[in-house]
């Protein structure tokens, strides 16, 4: 069993600049960004009433119908149980098993690292 679904696609022709706020916010409600941007969307009234607010600004290129098949329904898996008590107390023991760590060597702290030179300071004479 197919369902038809109706898409359309829209272009932006012309620039919102020089007209009301209300008019852009609908071109950005549609994705439109620039002009000769297209983008599909739903034949829905509610598309169709923003295309009809701004027919200056916008045009419907194409109306695209597909067929979509309907996908079977599948029957639910069974849920897997969770693990006794006895199973997930060995995997709680696994898992705590002690890693050696390697010492932390300590970086040098600023008093450690190279002496900085000082710049001889020129003294005025009066």
């Amino acid at each position: 069993m197919a369902n038809e679904k109706k898409s359309l696609k829209i272009e932006q022709f012309k620039s919102p600049i020089g007209y009301p706020k209300k008019q852009r916010e609908v071109l950005r409600s549609l994705g439109l960004r620039r002009i000769r941007h297209v983008v599909t969307r739903d034949d829905l009234p509610a598309v169709r009433g923003a295309v009809a607010k701004i027919p200056h600004l916008v045009r419907i290129v194409e109306e695209v119908v597909t067929e979509e098949e309907s996908a079977p329904v599948e029957e639910s898996a069974p849920v897997e149980e969770s693990p006794s008590a006895e199973e997930s107390s060995t995997v709680e023991e696994e898992s705590s098993v002690e890693e050696e760590s390697a010492p932390v060597e300590e970086s040098p702290s600023v008093e450690e690292s190279a002496p900085v030179e000082e710049s001889p300071t020129v003294e005025e004479s009066s």
